[in-house]
């Protein structure tokens, strides 16, 4: 019977400072893991083992330590090529890079305000990852999330129907911050669109065989305006 053909490896871009670190530990763990030597990263060399189990072992670790220094770039490889084992390889490199600061991404979820016009998914993403590594969680997390939202987001999730969930969830504010945005996109593919059709009553325009019922039910249900709480339009084009 032949043997199994290995997993293909994915390329590592090789680590070469704190801005790469977190990619490069995932990028490495899943090299290792695919390999099946991510164990001795955890586990020392067992003792009283039998010749083979020891002999298995050292090949593990030498392997292991070999795919991590060879992912670091020219400039880091001399500072953690004296340690012997994977395991210390990978843990001088987390004791350069891997700060793990509570109190840093707790300072940060609470200094960090929505910028008006940059995407508002991304946003919600990176204030959320700050409040979880800050450790905070549930109720905290998600009141304090709900006040640092743009007005009019916060004022769709308290409307929201059905109601809070209880205890309340990051959940529900992405489901209605998803909402939101389908709606706003919606809103630009119509007004983008330039036609000689008809225009209706709001300004957008629709063709002869159009439901123009359809057209302006969906348009009170854009949402509402970032900018000013009112429905019907965008931030970028509001008069108010």
């Amino acid at each position: 019977m032949s043997s199994p053909i290995p997993a293909p490896l994915l390329p590592v871009a090789p680590l070469d400072g704190a801005g790469g670190y977190l990619r490069w530990k995932e990028s490495v763990l899943l090299r290792l893991r695919t390999l099946d030597v991510a164990y001795v990263l955890a586990e020392d060399q067992p003792r009283h083992q039998d010749a083979n189990a020891a002999m298995k072992w050292a090949r593990d670790d030498q392997l292991c330590r070999g795919h991590i220094l060879a992912t670091l770039s020219d400039r880091l490889l001399p500072d953690y090529a004296h340690h012997a084992t994977a395991a210390a390889v990978w843990r001088a490199v987390a004791r350069t890079y891997e700060l793990d600061d509570i109190h840093l991404s707790a300072a940060s979820f609470f200094a960090y305000n929505f910028v008006t016009g940059a995407p508002v998914l991304e946003q919600l993403a990176h204030l959320e990852a700050l409040g979880v590594g800050g450790k905070l969680g549930g109720r905290d997390l998600y009141a304090l999330v709900h006040r640092k939202l743009p007005s009019a987001l916060a004022k769709a999730i308290i409307l929201a129907s059905p109601p809070y969930p209880d205890p309340p969830s990051m959940d529900h504010i992405w489901d209605m911050a998803r909402q939101e945005e389908r709606c706003r996109m919606y809103h630009e593919v119509d007004y983008g669109q330039d036609t000689p059709n008809k225009e209706d009553e709001q300004g957008g325009h629709y063709s002869e065989d159009d439901d123009h019922r359809s057209l302006k039910r969906q348009r009170r249900d854009r949402g509402l305006c970032y900018n000013c709480g009112k429905p019907g339009h965008i931030a970028r084009e509001c008069r108010g």
